[in-house]
């Protein structure tokens, strides 16, 4: 064997030079793909402290990079159409009820693994209402769709993930909402984003 590869070592020598040049690319590319999956965004949303209206709405920044929360938008599935609204502000608060205004948006910075309550759900809608000037009828709603919109890598990104409440009626004229997935859908299409991004653009809230 010493005798064969000490014969053809000119044969050989580039060919391991080859395999060795394979094997780093290979190792690179790991790296890599390793590397951005986790800088890649990741946000949660959930409900909390009850399961009817006034359940909180809650979203955590699981990802490593901070985030900034831009935006909170709400889609609202009932019998006969579907209505959107930006609920990023708190309309519910008065100046008297903060001391700061600052509690009075949703909006601001998420660092990795920290939680923001956006309100009930019953404020989401109430804002919705406001926002659209139209009445939302409890017995007609079908479901209710949260977005969170935020930005990332130092503010040159758009990001957003989405999760989908449906509404259940009982008996009580307050509907229950359950999420319709334990996980959150992140938006990872640019062609969402982008018209996500264009049709906020467009609001006069932003």
């Amino acid at each position: 064997m010493t005798d064969f590869i000490a014969q053809h070592a000119q044969a050989i020598s580039p060919l391991a030079n080859l395999a060795m040049v394979a094997i780093w690319l290979i190792y690179l590319q790991v790296f890599l793909t390793t590397y951005r999956r986790q800088r890649r965004s990741s946000i949660h949303i959930d409900r909390g402290a009850a399961k009817g209206e006034n359940a909180r709405c809650l979203v955590t920044n699981m990802g490593q990079e901070p985030i900034y929360l831009l935006a909170v938008v709400v889609d609202f599935g009932q019998r006969d159409s579907t209505s959107r609204a930006v609920v990023t502000d708190r309309d519910e608060l008065n100046d008297e009820a903060v001391t700061s205004p600052l509690e009075r948006t949703t909006q601001g910075p998420l660092c990795q693994g920290e939680v923001r309550d956006l309100g009930s759900l019953a404020d989401l809608m109430n804002r919705a209402r406001a926002r659209l000037n139209v009445e939302i009828e409890r017995d007609a709603l079908r479901s209710m769709w949260v977005t969170v919109v935020a930005i990332s890598d130092q503010g040159t990104h758009l990001v957003a993930a989405s999760k989908c409440f449906e509404a259940k009626h009982f008996e009580s004229d307050a509907p229950i909402f359950v999420p319709q997935t334990i996980l959150t859908k992140q938006v990872r299409s640019r062609w969402q984003r982008r018209t996500l991004r264009n049709w906020l653009e467009d609001r006069d809230e932003l």
